[in-house]
């Protein structure tokens, strides 16, 4: 799922009534009321089932792309070969049998690429612009696979996987490549290369541009449609311009990997989805303080600067926080405080997806979810069984400005602002006993 690599860090510890309408006779108005109160049963009806709008597939291919993949939205990427006319074919080196154009399954569009078991290249040469360098500022390569039918994994039936390489035309050796296994069911499969580790020499001395091969091991033919190439370099989180490397944390992500490294203190490599399609993570918030994953299953993981994390809602600290701080932590989490709000100030936000006791301590963030009904707020933090280390506050509905925190008279500093404008406190205290935290919006 994810690597660490751990460095020296110090230890720290009703109903309603339908009446009709005197213009109406009494049958049309009895007509309209039976037909209302069958629309309104049906709307508020839990169970009802309503159909699913069917694909766009007159839209382009790019916007259907970043409508079938949300996380191309914000990326550069290009697709070279969607496989929705035939000439497509000419830009494919086969193997034996012959891939065909087929309208059995689409990513995208209306058709895709058939293949038995086999091989075929895509020749990149003839679909980038010419004189121009590769890989240039692309990070990734590939497309998307989809098989035909289900296949069991057993000793007789293996389950289908694709191998994708990168070559040389002067060369049959690979410089590149990988194996990943199709996704079960109807699911379709990313099978990418990351061309940030194609070696210097000689392919960056060289004005070849290479062939991309694809080698499908399957029990049945496999669908391939939209292949492309993508750009998901990008720095997500650093330290302020002049501020020294060790007072934060930098979050880049660059071709298979996303890293999180905070000096001296600890060092996290994470997949991204083309890395791992059944649990690659992507970022869904980050800050200086926190950085929140979800993964291609749909699993949560929170990870703050000093080490705390949440996976799927458990407390399970980094080992650089030390035995008795993560000891702590987690009995923390284990045991949430009780929390206490005026109405004048707002309200405890028992709703947010991975609350799961609705008390308004989220698990899987970590932190106890408030609402603020202006630019001033209050709460007081009862802890229960185990004393608080290091709580923090999510507060949704304070206005802009500048936050100024206490906690009885003492100065709180570890705030930021998240993207969907909610404030986030981190209380660099160890609380045993009822605490009252004020926040006011200068």
């Amino acid at each position: 799922m994810y690597q660490t690599e751990i460095r020296k860090f110090p230890a720290r510890t009703g109903r309603a009534r339908l009446r009709p309408s005197r213009g109406l006779p009494t049958a049309q108005a009895l007509f309209v009321a039976a037909v209302a109160a069958l629309s309104g049963c049906t709307e508020n009806a839990p169970n009802v089932q309503r159909p699913t709008p069917p694909p766009l597939t007159t839209e382009p291919i790019g916007v259907q792309m970043a409508r079938v993949q949300p996380r191309l939205k914000g990326l550069p990427f290009r697709v070279l070969l969607d496989f929705e006319r035939p000439t497509d074919l000419a830009f494919l080196s086969p193997g034996a049998p012959s891939p065909t154009i087929s309208s059995d399954q689409s990513h995208t569009g209306q058709s895709s690429l058939k293949i038995a078991p086999g091989r075929f290249e895509v020749k990149l040469a003839s679909l980038l612009p010419s004189g121009g360098s590769f890989p240039g500022n692309w990070t990734l390569a590939g497309a998307y696979f989809h098989a035909d039918g289900p296949a069991p994994s057993t000793e007789q039936s293996p389950p289908a996987t694709v191998t994708v390489a990168y070559r040389l035309p002067s060369s049959l050796q690979p410089l590149l490549q990988r194996t990943v296994p199709l996704l079960p069911g109807n699911a379709w499969t990313g099978v990418f290369l990351d061309l940030t580790q194609l070696p210097t020499v000689p392919h960056n001395n060289s004005a070849e541009v290479g062939l991309l091969t694809f080698q499908v091991d399957a029990a049945q033919p496999v669908c391939c449609d939209d292949v492309l190439l993508m750009n998901n370099s990008r720095t997500i989180e650093e330290p302020p311009a002049g501020a020294p490397p060790e007072s934060g944390w930098t979050i880049r992500e660059n071709g298979l990997a996303i890293v999180v490294d905070r000096p001296s203190h600890f060092r996290a490599k994470i997949d991204t989805p083309e890395a791992n399609p059944r649990g690659g993570w992507t970022v869904e918030e980050s800050s200086d303080l926190r950085v929140r994953f979800v993964s291609s299953a749909g699993e949560t993981w929170t990870l703050y600067n000093d080490g705390r994390q949440y996976i799927g809602g458990k407390c399970d600290p980094l080992k650089s926080v030390g035995d008795a701080a993560a000891a702590m932590y987690v009995r923390a989490h284990d045991a949430p405080a009780e929390m206490i709000v005026a109405d004048e100030f707002g309200r405890i936000d028992r709703d947010t997806p991975g609350d799961r006791n609705n008390d308004g301590y989220n698990e899987t963030r970590g932190a106890y979810q408030l609402i603020a009904r202006g630019g001033r707020f209050q709460v007081t933090l009862k802890p229960a069984a185990a004393a608080l280390a290091r709580p923090v506050l999510e507060i949704a509905g304070l206005p802009a400005g500048n936050p100024m925190i206490t906690v009885e008279g003492q100065w709180v500093e570890k705030s930021t602002r998240l993207s969907n404008g909610n404030l986030l406190i981190d209380l660099p205290l160890l609380v045993e006993r009822p605490i009252t935290i004020n926040v006011h919006i200068r």
